[in-house]
């Protein structure tokens, strides 16, 4: 193995059909904690919190596997310090790609064996919108929206944007089919940083963490949301609707429609990018260069 840590296995390792092998930093610690057995290791170096790189090379030094993973999206957000580790759950899309991967079930991860997916109600509770960039007399807020065709109760999950600090528990609360709950930063007690924050709903029980969501920098008074409801990714919203079913994307006058990041001529002068607009104006970047329509 190989990339942010190293490890050869020993002459003679045999590898089991349709079993898992674990390698660690502290094998014997792993063993006591998870109650597993044959931990390999130690390796050397670590696996860095923000990104790393993980190989496994066979014994002429080629790369068989190769994982870059990542504590940003599109990579599972929950993986990134609250808790579950990252878990191949669909091959298909190949070791490389963010898709293959989910946030374990539960937390702390589970090393040596498979990842039981929790088959509860409370899976079917997405966080949908939230605003974080306010100025009297709005206020930021959450909303979670219920996927499910019934009713969920969720006494006892928490909302934070710290997986250990800044939790909010929500009481005697249940979401109805299709339904959803939004919470404002006087009912949470903390409020959500404009330049870029993380959201995290978990169960009651603290074992496992339900939606996380991580997002920069939000313009002023303009939230953020699914659309439709409950569907993947966020995006900036023409409106807010707290409580009530998101409004369509917002249409910014302005996109960028163009960039030339490499030239052929290696010259950094001729690095340019255009914009659209519904309007005739000028546009002028931070480093100088301009786009007229």
């Amino acid at each position: 193995m190989s990339g942010d840590i190293d490890y050869a296995f020993p002459t003679g390792t045999v590898f089991n059909a349709r079993s898992y092998l674990v390698v660690a930093k502290d094998p014997a610690f792993i063993q006591q904690t998870y109650g597993i057995s044959g931990v390999f290791g130690p390796f050397s170096n670590n696996l860095p919190n923000a990104s790393g790189t993980v190989r496994l090379r066979n014994r002429q030094d080629a790369i068989m596997l190769e994982v870059k993973y990542s504590s940003q999206d599109p990579w599972p957000i929950a993986a990134d310090g609250a808790g579950p580790s990252l878990v191949l759950t669909k091959p298909d899309y190949g070791e490389a790609d963010p898709q293959a991967w989910s946030a374990s079930c539960t937390k702390n991860g589970n090393p040596g064996t498979n990842n039981v997916a929790q088959t509860n109600s409370l899976t079917k509770v997405v966080i949908n919108e939230f605003l974080a960039h306010t100025d009297p007399p709005l206020y930021d807020y959450i909303e979670l929206f219920n996927t499910h065709t019934a009713a969920v109760a969720i006494a006892g999950c928490y909302l934070s944007k710290d997986p250990s600090t800044n939790r909010y528990q929500i009481t005697n609360a249940t979401i109805n089919a299709r339904g959803f709950l939004s919470l404002t930063e006087t009912q949470l007690g903390f409020m959500l940083d404009a330049g870029g924050d993380t959201i995290y709903l978990t169960d009651p029980t603290d074992t496992y963490v339900i939606d996380a969501v991580r997002f920069t920098a939000q313009t002023n008074s303009v939230s953020s949301g699914r659309y439709p409801d409950g569907t993947p990714g966020f995006q900036a919203l023409s409106s807010r609707t707290p409580g009530a079913s998101n409004s369509p994307p917002v249409q910014w006058d302005v996109v960028i429609n163009e960039i030339m990041c490499h030239p052929m001529s290696d010259n950094g002068g001729d690095k340019t990018w255009n914009c659209t607009t519904g309007a005739a104006m000028r546009l002028t970047s931070a480093i100088g260069a301009s786009c007229t329509e």
